[in-house]
């Protein structure tokens, strides 16, 4: 589906309208790209610099998430909008995450220690088919966070390039 929008402005000097200029045109994608993943394992702690395997999936469309992993790889090039959400349980130290782009830092959440936190991040990316997606827990091993639907992480194609 392609939408082609006009419009209009008003500005000192009258009424100005883009009708004689290009539209803009922004392609839905062909193929849907959504995923949706929590964390539904409560095995043992995440070590530093490891990513989190979010194993129960809800929505797959596309078959880039991969679950094994904790994983998603581009199945095509475009805008992606994703968003992570962890609820950090009462432990002596903070949680420092991040959602990873092809291993480079692309948004970053933190949790404070010694009490129940729900942290989350979002962020829309410029994304080239291949590329691999992931929630990182940054600094400390055996770090954990609950499962049972508390903790996610999700994505979807806005637009294809």
């Amino acid at each position: 589906m392609v939408l082609i929008k006009t419009f209009t402005t008003r500005f000192a000097g009258g009424i100005r309208s883009n009708a004689k200029r290009q539209p803009r045109v922004f392609v839905a994608p062909e193929v849907p790209v959504a995923f949706s993943a929590f964390r539904n394992s409560a095995s043992g702690g995440v070590g530093a610099n490891q990513g989190i395997v979010f194993d129960l999936v809800q929505v797959n469309q596309g078959n880039g998430y991969h679950n094994q992993h904790g994983l998603f790889i581009a199945p095509q090039s475009g805008i992606y909008f994703f968003t992570a959400s962890l609820l950090h349980p009462s432990q002596s130290q903070p949680a420092h995450n991040s959602i990873m782009k092809n291993g480079v830092a692309v948004a970053r959440f933190h949790a404070a220690p010694n009490q129940h936190e729900q942290t989350s991040q979002s962020v829309i990316l410029n994304v080239n088919a291949g590329d691999e997606i992931y929630v990182r827990n940054d600094d400390y091993n055996n770090e954990s966070y609950y499962p049972g639907l508390h903790s996610s992480f999700s994505g979807f194609l806005l637009w294809q390039l």
